[in-house]
């Protein structure tokens, strides 16, 4: 979740190329510090991984029902995860 004000306005004052070389260029990013609210995914090895993106849908099953599968995208890759009924 991002404050969309506070981009909004670190946006309006970045010359156009360093906002362009920001969200161009992989590891990096722009207005970082917006970022208000995130979804912690611990790494086996210690630490939270830095994920991007992150979309959810309900997919069929061989046995005919459907699940809901998270998908996100980051540092670490890609990190799925089937949610549980409970938390619909």
């Amino acid at each position: 979740m991002i404050d969309l004000g506070h981009a909004i306005a670190e946006y309006s004052q970045a010359p156009l190329s360093q906002f362009g070389q920001a969200v161009s260029t992989a590891g990096d990013g722009f207005a970082m510090d917006a970022i208000v609210n995130t979804i912690p995914v611990p790494l086996t090895s210690g630490g939270t991984a830095t994920m991007f993106d992150l979309k959810a849908d309900d997919f069929a099953t061989n046995g005919g029902s459907r699940q809901t599968l998270v998908v996100a995208g980051g540092h670490e890759g890609i990190v799925r995860h089937s949610v549980c009924a409970q938390l619909r």
